[in-house]
């Protein structure tokens, strides 16, 4: 499985994470990460500026995101603060 974290990040306007793109053998989908796990984990709660809290973590961020595709999760990611 090739999984590739092309460096692009927006934040969501729905849910104020913070949405990042990830290529699976190919196929584009989207990983968000919440607000509450850039807050409770990555000191998000003390930085209103959350994609630049993502920035700072991104390595910490995508190896996750990684860990759960590989483990089979289909379509786009969600990742809470119970993942951390």
């Amino acid at each position: 499985m090739q999984i590739i974290f092309p460096k692009q990040s927006a934040i969501d306007p729905d849910t104020m994470g913070v949405a990042f793109p990830v290529e699976v053998d190919g196929v584009r989908r989207r990983v968000l990460i919440s607000t509450e796990a850039l807050e409770d984990h990555f000191g998000g709660d003390h930085n209103p500026d959350k994609k630049s809290v993502f920035e700072a973590n991104r390595h910490i961020i995508e190896a996750k995101a990684r860990q759960i595709i590989e483990s089979g999760a289909q379509g786009d990611v969600l990742l809470r603060t119970a993942m951390f």
